[in-house]
């Protein structure tokens, strides 16, 4: 095991390697509260090799923010062999550190690892859940592109679709949609029109229900 300090601008975010979604920013607005305070934070794991990051991307944005003129972090400085083994040691720490993988952040990381051909037994070990967990998600809660046959998490939103194939731009869509059902989310627009709650002055409020318009007298209901 090598530490060295590093100025941060020198480590790579390669999300390849990042089994959660997203980088959290209240997470990272709390770790630079903490280093106000005076707390030392734990050193991030970097391959030395290639100094991408396998677990401390908030922590290396959090010193980005608050020490923009000298970003120095320490480093832990590993070996790997393979991709492979930089993400699921990403993995191993994730799951020991800070917020757990749970949820659709879990079914991110398993859809992940099988896009970087590790092999389903090799994640359920990872993860802490059985095989046969990780075939309930791939068949419940992903779905295929078309084009590329590559799996995506389907989020609550859109759960039906499960065992289905998308098209690139369907996909796009799911990436960005809630979790919320749809049912709850056409609720909350009705309620909003019924109450007569809407801010008609806001041009992309009109914009949108103008374009929902259009798009409800083309639906056979």
């Amino acid at each position: 095991m090598t530490i060295k300090r590093l100025n941060a601008n020198l480590l790579i975010e390669d999300f390849d390697l990042y089994p959660r979604s997203a980088v959290d920013s209240t997470v990272v607005t709390e770790i630079m509260e903490s280093l106000r305070s005076g707390r030392k934070i734990p050193p991030i794991i970097v391959d030395e090799k290639t100094l991408r990051i396998i677990d401390g991307f908030h922590r290396r944005r959090a010193i980005l923010k608050l020490y923009k003129d000298n970003p120095m972090i320490e480093c832990e400085l590993k070996k790997y062999n393979s991709i492979q083994e930089m993400y699921l040691d990403a993995v191993a720490y994730n799951r020991a550190r800070g917020k757990d993988i749970t949820g659709s952040e879990l079914t991110h990381a398993i859809l992940k690892g099988l896009e970087l051909k590790i092999e389903p037994e090799v994640l359920a070990e990872a993860v802490h859940i059985t095989t046969q967990r990780v075939d309930e998600i791939i068949n419940n809660k992903a779905v295929k592109i078309e084009a590329t046959n590559t799996l995506i998490p389907l989020k609550g939103s859109v759960r039906h679709l499960k065992g289905a194939k998308v098209t690139k731009k369907q996909a796009i869509v799911i990436d960005h949609a809630s979790g919320t059902q749809q049912w709850l989310l056409i609720q909350q627009v009705n309620d909003l029109i019924e109450n007569d709650l809407l801010n008609l002055d806001n041009e992309r409020v009109v914009y949108e229900l103008k374009r929902l318009k259009k798009l409800i007298t083309k639906l056979d209901i």
